[in-house]
């Protein structure tokens, strides 16, 4: 699943067979971990959903130290992560593509957006 993400394949239906697989609630908490840790990394919308599933069949597996890491972590998460995950796909260059995209769809860049110089 991981490997055909990241080469730009449909995962969901890999998703929803590790799910179907799962044994245990052990094996469903990683898989919608995984799942959810991938949808993040693209601001895919309904990631954070999944690392909350993910989280909560977890916790009986987690020490204490553990689950206030995966807790702090998955709430900086929601911050970096507007809208619970539904904000749009971020483009895949980041951010110093966005005054290309402008200049090629013929408008001009936004006054908050500074012209970078090269250096």
């Amino acid at each position: 699943m991981i490997g055909r993400y990241w080469l730009g394949r449909p995962v969901a239906a890999d998703y929803e067979v590790l799910l179907a697989g799962a044994r245990d609630d052990r094996a469903r908490a990683l898989v919608e971990l995984v799942y959810g840790q991938l949808l993040v990394a693209r601001k895919r919308p309904g990631a954070l959903a999944h690392l909350e599933a993910g989280f909560r069949l977890a916790r009986p597996w987690l020490s204490a130290q553990e689950y206030l890491a995966v807790m702090r972590r998955h709430q900086q998460l929601g911050r970096l992560y507007p809208a619970a995950g539904t904000a749009p796909p971020a483009h895949p260059g980041g951010s110093a593509h966005r005054g290309a995209d402008h200049r090629a769809a013929g408008r001009a860049r936004p006054a908050s957006q500074p012209a970078r110089q090269s250096g």
